[in-house]
This record gives C-alpha cells, structure tokens and sequence, in this order.
C-alpha cells in the first residue's frame, strides 16, 4: 500500500461538523504529514467535503 495514498485520503476524509477551529486543525495534521500540501489547497478540499453543513 502506498503511504503516500494513505496519508492523502486522511487528509481529505469527510469532516462531519462545522468549526472552524477544527477546520484549522485538520488542515494543519495534514501539513504535518505531508509540508508539500498547500494549506489553501487542502483547506478547500475539506470545505468541498463538508457539504452536509
């Protein structure tokens, strides 16, 4: 299994509440895991996945 992959889909798992201080957060554990990331990047995808807001 490709680590990589793995960490990715982490990143960009459906986030089922609606806080911006947890927003923060997870966009911050996916930096951590991969510096490569764009923070603006990957804070759209997670907004993208938080339709259920």
């Amino acid at each position: 299994m490709d680590l990589k992959a793995v960490n990715k889909s982490t990143c960009y798992r459906v986030i089922l509440w609606c806080d911006v201080a947890v927003i923060n957060a997870e966009v911050e554990q996916c930096r951590k895991m991969d510096e490569k990331i764009d923070k603006l990047e990957v804070r759209e995808r997670i907004t993208l996945d938080r339709q259920c807001c």
